[in-house]
């Protein structure tokens, strides 16, 4: 599977909520089946830092695409350019793909990007890769940690 197959996946998700009509979009906010059947898990994995000040990059983004079950494991370290500490630094072709594919679901308010912790996957990703457009915009993003506690507010951990 590569970015292709990733992508493919990604379009059938974003058509099948592009076909609802405005009435159904309305009433998908308080259907929790429509949420979560067209949501994606998402985590990311890197080597921990022994050396204080010193980040590491992501190493891994793993999504999971919960109305269909297809899960991805990208390696980032091998796919994106880790040097590119620039912003404005140019893209490799892999990296447009990639990123193109991922602002479908990233920048969409109708798909929820789901984890524990994923606010400090997101913000990783941005920090390890911040030449990619997609890692610096989220719009519809749920920390189940932080909805265990609310849900789970009065019992031991």
């Amino acid at each position: 599977a590569g970015i292709a197959e990733l992508a493919e996946v990604i379009d059938k998700s974003v058509a099948a909520i592009s076909s609802q009509t405005s009435i159904e979009k309305e009433e998908m906010a308080l259907n929790d089946d429509d949420v979560i059947n067209n949501s994606w898990g998402l985590d990311c994995e890197w080597q921990p830092s022994h050396t204080k000040g010193h980040e590491t990059p992501v190493a891994t983004l793993q999504l999971h695409h919960t109305g269909t079950g297809s899960s991805f494991l990208i390696d980032v370290q091998v796919l994106l350019q880790a040097s590119a500490d620039d912003a404005a630094a140019p893209m490799t072709e892999t990296e447009r793909k990639l990123s193109d594919a991922l602002m479908k679901i990233f920048a969409n308010r109708q798909i929820a990007l789901l984890g524990f912790g994923v606010a400090m996957d997101l913000g990783k990703l941005a920090a390890s890769f911040p030449h990619i457009p997609c890692f610096r915009r989220f719009e519809n993003v749920i920390d189940l940690h932080s909805v265990s506690r609310s849900v789970y507010a009065g019992s031991v951990k």
